[in-house]
């Protein structure tokens, strides 16, 4: 029982995270700034919300559902501006950071350069038959355009087999979670990361 307790407080937690990063990121968007040298192209403004949840099944007597055992959250604004946060059962953490202006411009690039505002995924926000997996969620907000894509990814044990999203996700992820790792404090590997792009 104290575990359940445990999850259901996690997951709330996480809830009020996400929706927290969220309505900064629409305040932002409309306090944010003006100056056209930080912007990443004149007349051209982008922000980003990307979410990763480490999912976990768990049971509550009939019911099941899906959890999140750590919640990390990292909001981009069109100026560099960034907010890190994690919530680990009852850790969390918040970081303020500035994203390089080549960073996001070459995200921004890659958004548009392979279509993603215009493509169209069947994605699952859950893995079928797996009681434990990752999901991400990515929305943003680019030249007045909103994208939002939530999707999960098995959580392998070999690196390099074939990942179950299609490729184009797996570079976001990658890009995105390599800039999460500076203000995370972790170590990145894009390689490692790439590897199950076949």
């Amino acid at each position: 029982m104290i575990l359940s307790k445990k999850v259901i407080f996690t997951s709330l937690i996480a809830a009020i995270a996400v929706v927290t990063i969220f309505a900064i990121q629409v305040i932002s968007s409309y306090i944010g700034s003006t100056d056209e040298a930080t912007q990443l192209e004149k007349g051209s403004s982008m922000s980003i919300v990307f979410t990763r949840e480490e999912m976990r099944r768990v049971s509550f007597g009939v019911v099941e559902r899906f959890a999140a055992e750590k919640v990390e959250s990292m909001s981009i604004q069109a100026d560099g501006r960034a907010l890190y946060t994690m919530q680990q059962g009852i850790n969390s953490m918040q970081k303020e950071f500035r994203v390089p202006s080549e960073r996001l411009k070459s995200i921004r690039s890659f958004i548009k350069d392979t279509g993603l505002f215009d493509t169209v995924l069947n994605l699952s926000d859950e893995v079928k038959g797996s009681d434990t997996f990752i999901r991400y969620t990515f929305t943003t907000t680019l030249d007045g355009s909103s994208k939002s894509l939530r999707w999960a990814e098995s959580i392998r044990s070999d690196e390099s087999a074939p990942a179950d999203v299609p490729p184009l996700l797996i570079r976001l992820r990658c890009m995105l979670m390599q800039v999460m790792s500076e203000p995370a404090g972790v170590g990145f590997d894009m390689a490692r990361c790439l590897q199950g792009l076949s």
